[in-house]
Formats: C-alpha cells, structure tokens, sequence
C-alpha cells in the first residue's frame, strides 16, 4: 500500500518578520510592480537578505500563496511536489488528490507537471503564488530543475513562480526574459545603500553613528547585510563611541571581513552559549527538545530565546529554528577547533538517535555516517529502503549510500544492491548492470544464495527491459533455482517476473505453472500487494492468451477485492485493459462504459502514455463497430501526436489504420500506412504476437492488390509462427484471412478448407466476436460454408446477430431452402404469388401502384428506401404534400393486402416498417423469390467456369429454368425497366454460355438451339451469329452459314451498321467455294 510522504508543516510557513528588522521599502515596490510576471528570481550570495525580504513580501501579499523553504531532502519530485500539494491544500482543501496517487507510481516530470496544473486551474482562477526560497540545494538536480521549466513553461496566468537563490537556476531565463516574463532581483540591488544603512543604525537600532562612519560602515560592508549585523553586534556590545576603533581594528587585520565580524562577536559570548552555538551546529535544524537530547540540558528553550533576541543570526523556521548559513559554516569550522573528533561523532550519534526515533531517515543516516557508525547507517537504509523507492526518491538514496567511503561499502552487499536497483528506476542501465555485477560476486564470496538470487533477478530484469530476453528469463531461472523453501515471498516474487517474462514471449504454459506456484506461496502469506499483482499478471496471462471471459472475470475481481489498493494510473491502467479486453471479446457497451471511466480519471493527470493508449482505445472501438472514417481518424491522432510515446503500441495502430483502408477500399493508403510499419520492425521482430499480425496484414493487403502468390507465403508464414507460439485466437484469424485470399483467388476448395479451421476454432473457443466483425463487412465465406454443408448450423448462430442486408438475404434464403417461407413469388414472367403450401393467391391489390410497391420491396436494387425515394418514382409530377399522401395510402393498402395472406402472428403496422426516415419490408417475412434462386444459380455457375465448366451446365440449365419471361410482364416503371434489362442481359449470357458448352462437348445441334434462342433475345448479337454459323460449318451445311450471315447483315443494318465483322465475313466467303 502506497505510503504518503513525511511532510514538516515547518517548511511550509514563511519566516518571521523581526521588529529590528529594516523594511525594504524600495525593493518591495519593485516587487509590486512585477507581480504580473510568471516568475520573480532573487539571486545573491548569502548574506544578501533574501529570505527577509521574502518574509516582508509574504506579510503584505494579499494574494494566497505557498511558501516552501528548500533544503536537500526535496531533491525528488515525489517530495517537492507532495509539499507544493500540501501548500496548495491549505488554502484549497482536497486539491491535489490525483498528484498524490501519481507521486509513488510515475517519475515522469510531464504527468505530475500536467496533473498539478490541471488540477490548479480546475480550483483556482484568481491569482496564486508559489514561493520557492532556497532553491540552491537543488540547482544541480537536473530533474528539479526539468520540473521548473516545464511548469514554468506550461503555467496558467494566474500562477507565478518565485524563486530564491544563491546561484542563477538551472533554467532557461532567456526564454522568459526575452517573452518579458521575468523579472530579476540580483546581488546589487540587494545590497543595502548609505540610506538604508542609516536608517537600520539609527532608526531600527537606535545608535547615534557619524556619516563618516556610516560612509566606513558602507564601503566595508559593500551593503552586506550578514557582515551590517556582525558590525553591529560588535558595536552593540562595545559601545557606539567605539564605532571608530572597531572600524580600524578590522581595517588593520586584513582579515575576511566576515570572520573577523563573526570571531568577534562569538569570542564574545558567554561560556555556555558557545558551548551551545558550536555543538547543536551539527544539527541543520534546531528546537528545545532536540537541543536539550543533545547536550544533556534543560535550559535550550531560554538559550535559543536569548538567540533569537540578540539576532545571533538565527532565524525561526515554524516550530523550528535554523542558524544563517554562513554563520552556520563558521560555527562548524569552530567546532573542530574546540572539539575532538571523538566529541564531534558523538553528537552525530546522538542526533542519528534522536531522527530515527523521529522516523527522519534521511537525516539519521547522515549523522551516523559522520558518526562513522556505517552500520546503523546501513541497516536504515536496508530496512526502509522503500522508504525511498515509494517516494521515486531514487537519487536521495544513491547519494546516501555514495557517502559512505568505498572500502566499507563492500561490506554492505545488500546496500549495493538496492543502489543498483534505484540506478535501474533511473533508468541508467548500464551503471545498474555494472553494480549488479560486482554485488554478485561478493554474494558468491559469502555463498549467500538469497543475495545470489536477489541480484540475479535484478539482472534479469534489466536485461529484459532492453529486449534482450533470452538474458532475462536465463538469469530469472538461475534466480529462481537458489531460493529455499523459507524465503518464499522471494520466491513468489521470482515467479511472478519469470511468469510475465513467459508470458510475454507466448511461452504460455510455462508462465501458468510460475503463476500458479507463486499463487500456492502467497495463500500462506497475508500480502494483499502481492496478491493483487499476481492476479493482474495473471489475469493479463489470460488476456494474452486470449481468454476473454476469464480475463474479464479477474479484472473484475481484481477490481472489487482490492478497490482500497487501487488508484490514480494503477486504477486508470487496470480500466484501460478492461477496455481492450471487451473489445475482443465483442462486448462493446462494457468496453465504451470504462473508456469513458478512464477518460474520466484521464482529466486529472497528464500522462501522455495513457492518453495514447485511450485514444488508440477510441479509434480501436470505433473499428470494432464499423465507423472505419472516425476509426482512422482517432488511430491516426495516436500514432502522429503521440509518436515519442509507447512506441509498442504504432504496429497495433498501424496496423489497424491499414485494415481500415482496406475495408473502405482503399488500397493505395492502405499501401502508405503499411510502409510506415517498417520504423517498427525492432518491436514487431521481437514480439511473436506482433509479427504474426504483421504477416497477417501484409498479406490482406496483397490480396486486395491481387497478389496472391505473394499474399499466401505471407499468410502461411504467419500461420505457422502462429501455431509455433499456440495462440489459438491468432491462428483463428490468420486461417479467416487464408481463406479470404484462396477465395479472391478463385480456389474455392482451399477457401473452404481454411474457413473450416478457423470455425472450429471460434466455436471450440468462443470466439464469435470475431467472426461477427467479419460477417458485418463481408459474408462471402459463410455463403461458401453454408452452400457446401460446411458447419452450418454455427454459421447461421453468427449470420443471425449480424446487422447486414446480406447477412438476412443469406438467412432468408436458407429458410426458404429448408421450406420455410411466408409466399413464394415468381417474379421472372408474370407476377405469381403462392403460399407456403404451393397454393396460388391472387391478392386485392387496391392500385397498380400498391402492386408494383410490394415488388420493389421484395426484388428491387435495394432493400431500404426514403420517402423521397418513393415519390420520385411513384407519384414524380405530383406537388410534394399530395405525393406524400399517395405513399402514404399506398403503404397503408399494402399493409392490409399483405395482413390477409400473411400468417396471423404478424403485427400489421410492422409488416411495413418506417423507420430512420426509411420505409422496408419486415426482414421477419421469409419470401422465397424466383430471382433469389436463379441469381444464386448464376453466381455458382460463374464460379464453377473457371474450374470445372461441366460443372456449370446443370446450374446453368436451372437457372434457364426458372427464367419464364421478361423480370415482372406487366409492369411499366422505370425501375421495373431496369430490373427486365438486368435480367435479359443476364439470361442472353447463360444462353451464351450454354451455347459454348455444348459446342466445346461437340454438341452441335444442342448448341444451336440455345444460340437461337439468345438471338430470340438479341438479334443483334453478333458474336452469336458468328457461333451459329460456326456450328452450321462444322456441319457442313453450307446453306446454313449463308442464311445466318443474311440475317445478320438484316439486323446490323437496322441498328446502321454497314458491313459484318471480318469474321463473319470470311465464314460465309468459306461457304461459298
């Protein structure tokens, strides 16, 4: 459980505003007039005042504002900001929830940055201002630094910055001095002028001090404050006619103005507050208690009030008080000079004692490193090392243990090697490695097997997380075999990385036997943080596996039993999974619910990691439901606007972008996305998965480029990495797309084949989702499967949850193939309705109109149409209002002839169903027409040509059959025309094709009859004339071929063209001889 960081109000509270204290007037003024600007830098060295005029700038603020006092212990980001929070929330109760939750589980500076604006800007639109003093200690921590610039950078207007510092921050001030928004107090205007330096002599202090002496005081001090108040003590002290003598005594010692000062004025105190100023100078914050633990007195609290009284330099921070820094210094050189060494440790031991008591670790291993008391230093930082790891303290900690001197570090393995792993949360690889390394052999040299272990699985994940994965799951399983049975949480903790290393190179089983023994190790342990990890890997084993129900189910566990565990980019991660998962698994109302949970969490932090990965989620889920132009338009923003983020993810986005094109028919941007996926190759070489689905892409792509020589060695190479890693859903897929190709190709036999496979599949392991995502663009191989007996019933299972005027034709035809239909409806001829039984009906059709409407309905172009659609083709010369009452009556008259010979379960407004602005025939009505079943017969023919034509002459003879006459005789709209030129095209060809069958058999005769009759049809047709008279010249009739050229030149003639075909020409010139 995440622990909060240790925060001393102390730091918080501005320093006090002393009566003796000069009130800096004009710098003040300067303040006032630049409080506009987002930052205001002091920066002098010390001694300069700068935190006394802090103090006077926060008395007559009136703005709220944060004061932080910086020392070394803020050189993370996980305490800077838990501070800054702190502050804020005095003012603003409860803000800062979410950069609480990120502060132990992300080091990344533009998350927290974002976060803590954005929840700023959420609560405050008023001026705030943010006071960092002492911002020196951490001028050299880059990260720091980075923190300032970024918010600096990203600040809302409202917010300023001010910063004080002994040296110019690490930051870019050109920018915000050349944008204007900077302003700069230094050294020289901190200096105090002759008229300052006269008013704090003789008004503040009250001494009656010459101008010439004042001009002395000037030109010595250089406007000094520290070196003003040293002066003064010594004038105090001695009286102010000696003001002179003092003057000339330091003028005469050539000695550092300072030291001369402060020697003077300490020489001066009494015995036992030297004592008191030099031994608590080991300490960098003082108090009563402290103070009194230390010396072994009870008089602290009137020594530290004299102190504070006589201005010796000491100052109250809160409840606490610190000396000046450079009279700190000075106390500290002194105290080496009166103290032994032995004396000096044993304060820090002390002090070491009193802090730890105080849980103050940091500052407890310091004194007992300077106490030279390494052990207690490092059984600390041993025993609390996620102390600091909680904190992403990760630099504290190194420093810490850097300080120890190296001969007495080796003894410390174990501190080493929790070095190594902050060096690895730095992500400095290779220094971690190092170090790894050379803790490793002095474990071997005291054949300790848990230390063995421990760095060997820190090896192995540091190997791993530079893709050298071979290395990682070696020196894991090397870890693994040195933990005896009594260090089981090690061991659980082993499993659980050696499993997701597993698991993540699609080595299943064995990931499942390491989580499962993990499982059997935590069951006798209470850690429910283990135990919530361990699931989660767990539940990602099963994702991953693409086991979708179960990987469900444990989220949602994982979910309830540990929500007091969970939270901020924990919780948001755990909602982002849950997400992909209901995508698979087809669940998209439970996968659009936690996107926008997620979103939601989103808005309180700024991390682009997340961010990407939602929005590939957006894109992703809009894929799923077929909105391919808003699909491409969210993955594109993904993989473009986040493209220094989360590269793992550009082949999945990249890859999806290209099956967008692909669908929409577009293979020429299908081809352009595709070529991007080369900058990824790193990451799809080394993640099986990933390379299956990039085979699997690029072989959908080639075969909508028609290349399908080249698209089958891509598909059967990714079938067979596929097989390799046992990933059933993804063989599933690669089989779907196999089979696609083979049919493109024209092999319907091998279509089928892979087809099969991949419905085994999906049927054995629920994968339906899969194959509705399909059938919803394209159901040509369930049509396949369907017509060949292939897994029928399943095939139907699918076809019935898919929204598609398709998918319900297929449907609608197998109920009429089984003998299941409402009317049967012979449209080819004159319109002839029968009902279930074969029994003519002959319906009341109130108007030609209410008759040709339901003809439409059932046999037109489309299956669906508008209002306006109806009346152009209707009632196209009537006004608008009149037209729309005709459809409206016609509509009306059909539904009542329809309700007479329909079945009486039927719901009469619902035989014709308006909806969406659109008017359609109830799908539930089964109507077996003749078109449906001569169209189904063409289509099988055409496909049985260019594999075996015998094949189709069966089918085309039915098909001619059922062709009784012109599409619907009778009728006369233009539509109709339409559907009756469709139809004579259609039966001219089958006539054609019979012709040529028959001929290639040497059938002559029977050729000639169904060539006749296409000329019946067309007699314009010349090709066919040209057959006939070839079968009349095999024949050998002569007379024949001349007859056929002399109705051919009649017919061409007709239509204007002058003179046959070479062709022609040259058969009947051949008859002739």
């Amino acid at each position: 459980m995440k622990k909060a960081n240790l925060i001393l109000q102390t730091k918080l509270e501005p320093p006090r505003v002393k009566g003796t204290i000069l009130r800096r007037d004009r710098l003040l003024a300067l303040l006032r007039d630049n409080l506009d600007k987002k930052l205001i830098l002091l920066c002098a060295d010390a001694g300069y005042g700068k935190t006394t005029l802090l103090a006077q700038f926060c008395e007559e603020l009136s703005a709220p504002f944060v004061y932080y006092d910086l020392d070394d212990t803020d050189s993370n980001i996980a305490a800077f900001f838990s501070y800054l929070v702190a502050g804020v929330r005095k003012h603003y109760p409860g803000f800062g929830k979410a950069v609480e939750d990120l502060i132990p589980e992300t080091g990344n500076i533009d998350i927290v940055v974002g976060t803590f604006i954005n929840q700023f800007i959420h609560r405050r639109k008023e001026e705030f201002y943010i006071i960092l003093d002492d911002f020196h200690y951490l001028q050299n921590n880059r990260k720091i630094c980075n923190t300032i610039d970024y918010l600096l950078r990203h600040l809302p207007k409202n917010l300023h910055l001010v910063i004080s510092s002994r040296a110019v921050p690490n930051i870019n001030l050109t920018y915000y001095l050349a944008k204007q928004e900077l302003f700069k107090i230094e050294k020289e205007s901190l200096r105090f002028n002759y008229e300052e330096i006269q008013s704090l002599l003789n008004v503040v202090y009250g001494l009656k001090i010459s101008s010439e002496d004042i001009k002395r005081i000037a030109e010595f001090s250089e406007g000094w404050i520290t070196v003003l108040q040293l002066i003064l003590q010594r004038i105090k002290a001695t009286g102010e006619e000696t003001t002179q003598d003092t003057l000339n005594s330091y003028a005469a010692s050539d000695e550092n103005i300072f030291n001369y000062f402060a020697r003077e004025v300490f020489e001066q105190t009494a015995k036992h507050i030297k004592e008191f100023l030099l031994k608590t100078s080991v300490l960098d914050h003082l108090n009563a208690v402290v103070c009194d633990y230390l010396l072994n007195i009870r008089r602290s609290r009137k020594i530290i009030a004299y102190l504070d009284t006589e201005n010796m330099f000491i100052s109250k921070v809160g409840n606490n008080y610190q000396y000046h820094p450079i009279f700190h210094e000075f106390l500290r050189k002194k105290l080496r000079q009166y103290f032994t060494s032995s004396i000096v440790k044993k304060l820090h031991h002390k002090a070491g004692n009193h802090l730890l008591a105080q849980n103050d670790y940091t500052s407890a291993v310091k004194h007992f490193i300077a106490a030279e008391r390494y052990a207690n230093a490092a059984r600390i930082l041993e025993i609390n090392h996620q102390y600091w790891m909680r904190r992403a303290d990760y630099s504290s900690f190194i420093q810490l243990v850097e300080s120890f001197p190296d001969a007495v570090l080796s003894k410390y393995p174990y501190l080493l090697l929790r070095k190594a792993d902050a060096l690895d949360n730095l992500d400095k690889k290779t220094q971690a490695l190092r170090l790894t390394e050379s803790v490793l052999k002095l474990f071997r040299q005291k054949k300790d097997k848990k230390g063995m272990a421990q760095a060997l699985i820190l090896k192995a994940l540091i190997f791993y997380s530079q893709g050298q994965r071979r290395k990682g799951i070696y020196h894991a399983n090397n870890a693994y075999s040195l933990i005896k049975y009594k260090d089981s949480l090690l061991k659980a903790d082993i499993l659980m990385q050696l499993g997701s290393m597993y698991r993540d190179v699609c080595r299943y089983e064995r990931a499942q036997e390491c989580f499962e023994t993990a499982l059997k190790i935590l069951h006798k342990h209470e850690d429910r943080e283990l135990e919530e990890s361990l699931m989660t890997r767990i539940a990602l084993l099963h994702f991953t596996m693409c086991k979708f129900k179960e990987a469900d189910r444990l989220f949602m566990e994982i979910l309830s039993r540990f929500s007091d565990l969970l939270s901020g980019l924990n919780l948001l991660y755990k909602y982002s999974t849950v997400v992909v998962i209901n995508i698979d698994a087809g669940d998209y109302k439970k996968a659009w619910d936690y996107l926008t949970r997620a979103e939601e969490m989103l808005q309180k932090y700024n991390d682009p990691w997340i961010t990407k990965y939602l929005v590939y989620m957006r894109g992703k889920l809009h894929w799923s439901e077929g909105r391919f132009h808003k699909a491409i338009e969210f993955l594109t923003e993904a993989v473009d606007k986040y493209k220094t983020f989360s590269r793992i993810l550009d082949p999945y986005i990249l890859g999806d972008i290209v099956d967008s094109y692909l669908r929409l028919g577009d293979p020429n941007k299908a081809r352009e996305v595709f070529a991007k996926m080369d900058s990824v190759l790193d990451i799809i070489n080394e993640t099986p998965n990933l390379l299956v689905d990039y085979l699997t892409i690029k072989g959908s792509l080639l075969t909508v480029e028609g290349k399908f020589t080249d698209a089958l060695v891509s598909l059967k190479d990714a079938l067979k990495k596929a097989r390799s890693i046992e990933n059933s859903y993804i063989s599933m897929t690669t089989y779907f797309k196999l089979s696609r190709c083979y049919y493109k190709q024209g092999n319907h036999e091998q279509s089928l084949t892979c087809f099969k496979k991949c419905l085994d599949i999906a049927r054995a392991r629920g994968y339906d989702a899969y194959l509705l995502l399909e059938a919803r663009d394209d159901i040509d191989l369930f049509k396949l499967a369907i017509e060949n007996g292939c897994m029928v019933e399943f095939v139907l299972h699918i076809l019935e949850r898919v929204e598609s005027e398709q998918a319900r034709d297929v449907l609608n035809w197998m109920q009429i193939k089984r003998g299941i239909y409402d009317l049967d409806c012979w449209l080819l001829g004159k319109l002839e309705i029968r009902d279930s039984q074969g029994r003519i009906i002959k319906p009341s059709w109130r108007t030609k109109n209410t008759e040709e409407l339901f003809v439409l309905f059932i046999a037109g172009q489309k299956k669906k149409y508008s209002k306006d659609e109806l009346i152009d083709m209707f009632w196209p010369h009537k006004n608008l209002r009149g037209a729309a009452h005709s459809l409206h009556v016609e509509i009306s008259a059909l539904r009542n002839t329809l309700k007479e010979i329909l079945r009486s379960d039927f719901d009469k407004q619902k035989i014709v169903i308006y909806t969406n602005q659109y008017y359609y025939l109830n799908p539930k009505i089964y109507i077996s027409t003749d078109v449906q079943k001569y169209q189904q017969l063409v289509n099988q023919a055409a496909a049985a040509m260019t594999q075996n034509p015998a094949k189709a002459k069966p089918l085309l003879t039915q098909a001619l059959d059922l062709y009784r006459g012109d599409f619907c005789e009778g009728i006369r709209a233009e539509w109709c025309d339409e559907m009756k030129s469709y139809y004579r095209k259609s039966v001219l060809d089958v006539l054609k094709k019979l012709g040529r069958i028959h001929y290639d058999e040497e059938a002559y005769q029977e050729s000639l009859e169904f060539l006749r009759q296409a000329l019946d049809i067309d007699d314009t047709d010349e090709p066919v004339h040209v057959e006939i008279m070839r079968c009349f010249q095999i024949l050998n009739d002569n007379d024949g071929v001349q007859r056929q050229y002399k109705k051919l030149v009649k017919s061409l003639t007709r239509i204007g063209i002058s003179a046959p075909s070479p062709e022609a020409t040259e058969l009947y010139q051949a008859s002739l001889r």
